[in-house]
């Protein structure tokens, strides 16, 4: 290096010795524009200057000028070697005090030799000037006082959890003092010296905390005071230790949710959780969801509490409706049952937020409930015996199906549905509805509503799919076509009207149930045997290959019995076949 570059480097490090200097008054009135212009120059004219290089032997003019760079940190730096102080708090500001005066001299000197970062950092493949300016405080500083910053802090960050007052902006200079100091492999004596001990400190005076709320009146108070400590605690994280917010909370709420106290004053109080689900309060359910949801683990507690607390509920409407066949109230206990399949999907799309771990509890609970057993104890025989939901529901659909008003009926045909799909004996479940469907056709005492059948019908269709309503399906068709039909109308087209009324229901074999047997059992008298073959030949007429069979278990009269006698009308008898 040129004899003239050499004094003017030197002349240079005097002056940023003079401004070192001034760090403990904050450098006032001597960093002006023209002095940052000064120090930038004599790097840039030695850098770009055009001499042999017999001037400078085995070094580049950048290796040096690389290495002052280093010099002049490194020489302010060890003004501080030893503080000669013995307070720890006086240590602990002392250092946030060099720092600070540090990043001053470090971002002066950086604009200083940025030259350097233009080539002879990226062609030498060299660590940028601020990696190098980090790194000299690392070593000079930093390293020998971490742990001691380390412990003021956590004491500061302890004592503003507890409410106490203390220097906000101390912590958030130790902080970005720690992330500063990121630099060349170090993250560790940041993990190893601040983060993971502040952690472990937190989950242990979180431990304390919870033994304290205990104490309170309620689970709802115990919920509460959790869910305002997290929020807190989520505020400092952000506020103090912004990077590492996400590893703190995720800690700190494993911590939380996981601890065996939380669990028994939630889980397994008698006010927790299963008495908030029984009393529907929805604002605690959300609570504590929001809460357990945070850990997979705690979300798998919560959904076997919930399964529990359904099959609770069920067990206890089968217990309350248990009685003699003949006091047993079909209608109440059904509609007891099916407000379960109501209230729980609503929990889960206001409190559960659809969470699919907890949708498929409240759905196995269902299902459990819904494919229960009634005890009945026989009027008869005074034994006792076990009735499926399933089939005291087919009986519920079936006064429904037969009721006068119709004002509610699509609402309770959704709720019958919704009920349904939980029922996994579909198969048996959907034979009862066939048997008293055709009840319903086939008995004259019944009241049978095609409309309102085929509303039902359509409905399990789309909830369960065409599968399930194939026979149904069948029946409803076999009864439209029969009416259809119009027997006294064709019968007397062809001259062969009776002298009574004759209506025909003609069903598909193997559609309807077992009951429709063809065999040739009972003997109808002549009369009434001619008009059905009469019947037979007008329907068959114009066909081929089809067969009409008979079934008469299930045929039906009118008997309309006049009589003439004072204050006496006409009476009207209901009769079957076997009659």
């Amino acid at each position: 290096m040129l004899q003239e570059d050499r004094e003017a480097i030197q002349k240079m490090k005097a002056d940023f010795e003079a401004l070192a200097d001034l760090s403990e008054n904050d450098f006032k009135g001597h960093t002006s524009f023209a002095r940052k212009m000064n120090h930038y120059s004599t790097v840039y004219t030695i850098a770009t200057r055009n001499v042999p290089k017999a001037e400078y032997p085995g070094y580049d003019v950048g290796d040096l000028l690389y290495m002052d760079f280093q010099e002049m940190l490194t020489r302010y730096l060890l003004r501080y070697k030893d503080f000669h102080l013995t307070s720890t708090n006086e240590i602990f500001l002392k250092v946030l005090s060099i720092w600070d005066h540090y990043k001053v001299l470090m971002k002066w000197n950086i604009k200083a030799f940025s030259y350097l970062s233009r080539y002879y950092i990226v062609n030498h493949s060299k660590p940028s000037l601020k990696q190098v300016a980090l790194s000299i405080f690392l070593e000079q500083i930093f390293k020998k006082e971490a742990p001691l910053i380390s412990g003021v802090m956590q004491e500061m960050l302890v004592k503003e959890r507890a409410g106490e007052a203390v220097n906000e902006e101390h912590i958030q200079n130790a902080a970005e003092l720690f992330s500063a100091m990121k630099v060349d492999g170090s993250q560790n004596i940041y993990r190893e010296t601040f983060l993971l001990p502040y952690i472990q400190r937190t989950k242990e005076d979180y431990e304390k905390l919870l033994l304290q709320w205990m104490s309170l009146p309620t689970a709802t108070d115990f919920l509460e005071r959790i869910q305002s400590a997290l929020g807190e605690e989520k505020k400092r994280a952000r506020y103090f230790l912004y990077d590492d917010e996400k590893f703190i909370m995720s800690n700190v709420e494993e911590s939380l949710v996981n601890s065996p106290i939380t669990h028994r004053r939630l889980l397994k109080s008698d006010d927790g959780f299963a008495k908030m689900l029984l009393a529907r309060q929805e604002p605690q359910l959300k609570q504590c969801y929001e809460l357990f949801s945070r850990r997979q683990s705690g979300l798998k507690e919560l959904s076997a509490v919930l399964l529990k607390v359904i099959q609770y509920e069920g067990e206890q409407l089968f217990q309350k409706y248990e009685a003699e066949e003949s006091k047993f109230n079909i209608v109440e206990y059904v509609q007891e049952m099916m407000k379960l399949q109501e209230v729980y999907p609503k929990i889960k799309a206001h409190c559960f937020q659809m969470d699919f771990v907890l949708s498929k509890s409240i759905r196995d609970g269902l299902e459990s409930v819904f494919n229960g057993c009634v005890k009945m104890e026989s009027k008869f025989s005074g034994k006792e015996h076990e009735v499926k939901f399933s089939d005291l529901l087919a009986c519920y659909i079936n006064i429904v199906l037969q009721e006068d008003s119709s004002l509610t009926f699509d609402d309770e045909v959704d709720r019958i549905v919704e009920t349904i799909a939980y029922i996994t004996d579909r198969d048996v479940f959907l034979l009862s509805l066939q048997e008293k469907m055709a009840e319903r056709i086939l008995s004259p005492l019944r009241r049978f509503n095609a409309a309102k059948e085929r509303t039902l019908v359509t409905r399990i269709r789309q909830r369960c799919g065409p599968a399930s309503t194939t026979y149904l399906e069948g029946m409803l068709d076999d009864f439209n076509l029969s009416n259809a039909f119009h027997a006294m109308t064709v019968l007397s087209n062809r001259g062969q009207a009776p002298a009574f009324e004759v209506s025909l229901l003609v069903t598909k074999k193997g559609m309807w149930i077992s009951k429709l047997s063809t065999a040739d059992t009972i003997k109808i008298p002549a009369k009434i045997q001619s008009v059905l073959e009469n019947l037979r030949e007008a329907y068959l007429e114009g066909t081929s290959g089809r067969q009409l069979a008979w079934t008469h278990e299930n045929a039906s009269a009118e008997v309309v019995w006049h009589t003439s006698l004072v204050g006496k009308s006409n009476t009207k008898f209901f009769l079957t076949l076997p009659h």
